[in-house]
């Protein structure tokens, strides 16, 4: 089971919300950082599988802009969202590493599953005003492992 939660930065704070939230580990430790790495079968398109995440790419997604074109990625901005584990998982991996090891092996598959049931609504030609879609399994997405939550809680 994971949680999901949609990250709160407007368009205008992709930079500070990488740097605060997603590459830190807590909020009171700013010397421990956090390394991202991108995944997803359109992380292939954008030529960043496996790249470590940077504040600039990752706020230009956010921003819906393309970092290689810098052309308007899609016609609409979606909310992202982040994936967690639950509390019990993360306070059991205090007392066995392997959990956490599990945990991202989970996670992993679940976004591959996730990615196979990924979608874009169809907006041209006669499907201007519908909710068509298309299938089309792939995503691009920013891996982040931490270890605590903002209230320095156990949370994977």
């Amino acid at each position: 089971m994971f949680n999901m939660t949609k990250i709160r930065a407007s368009n205008a704070s992709g930079k500070s919300f990488y740097a605060n939230h997603l590459s830190s580990n807590d909020y009171y430790s700013e010397h421990e950082k956090i390394t991202g790495h991108w995944r997803g079968e359109l992380a292939d398109v954008f030529g960043l599988r496996d790249e470590e995440v940077t504040g600039d790419v990752f706020s230009l997604f956010q921003k819906n802009i393309n970092p290689k074109t810098f052309g308007r990625l899609t016609q609409k901005t979606v909310k992202k969202g982040s994936v967690a584990a639950p509390k019990s998982v993360s306070v059991m991996s205090l007392f066995d590493e392997r959990l956490a090891s599990a945990h991202q092996v989970a996670a992993r598959e679940a976004m591959a599953e996730l990615e196979k049931l990924a979608a874009v609504r169809v907006r041209d030609g006669e499907n201007v005003r519908t909710n068509n879609y298309e299938t089309t399994g792939k995503l691009v997405y920013a891996e982040f492992m931490h270890d605590t939550s903002r209230a320095l809680d156990p949370q994977l």
